[in-house]
């Protein structure tokens, strides 16, 4: 009984701890755990397995530009697709849309293995309709760009 207790309670440890601290360099299903810094210098973490890339998760710099003119804004968005897209890892652009929850989004990836490090590029758009100060409203259009090379985690 006092393993079985043990045993459980580590398994709830390991549960709570965020994604990047609880992989290893392989998991079960083949998938690598990679992490790192992008250029920009934000967090990023991904998993790896045969020329695809889920579970992307990082924050990018982006901008924020209005058509009818105006300040831009810059800010620091997340780059997070659902868990469910796969992109490709092969030097090819892959590129998703992604409609809920709003805004509408599209996430652009073009990532390359070589040897045991990935690089490649991140690019977030989307576009917002936000009251302005006199009672009507602005359109802004966000980008948000990223470069990155980074290793497996071991």
């Amino acid at each position: 009984m006092k393993k079985l207790l043990i045993a459980l309670g580590v398994a709830c440890a390991v549960a709570v701890l965020p994604a990047g601290a609880q992989a290893g360099a392989t998991n079960s299903k083949g998938w690598t755990n990679y992490a790192g810094k992008t250029k920009e210098g934000t967090e990023i973490s991904f998993a790896y397995r045969k020329g695809r890339i889920a579970l992307l998760d990082t924050r990018l710099p982006s901008t924020c530009a209005s058509g009818q003119g105006g300040t831009p804004r810059v800010r620091i968005s997340l780059f997070d697709p659902p868990d469910s897209l796969v992109f490709k890892a092969n030097g090819r652009e892959s590129q998703f849309k992604v409609t809920e929850p709003w805004p509408e989004r599209y996430y652009t990836v073009t990532a390359r293995r070589r040897g045991k490090k990935v690089t490649g590029k991140l690019r977030l758009s989307w576009s917002l309709l936000i009251p302005d100060s006199i009672g009507g409203y602005s359109i802004l259009t966000c980008v948000g760009t990223g470069n990155f090379s980074v290793k497996a985690v071991k």
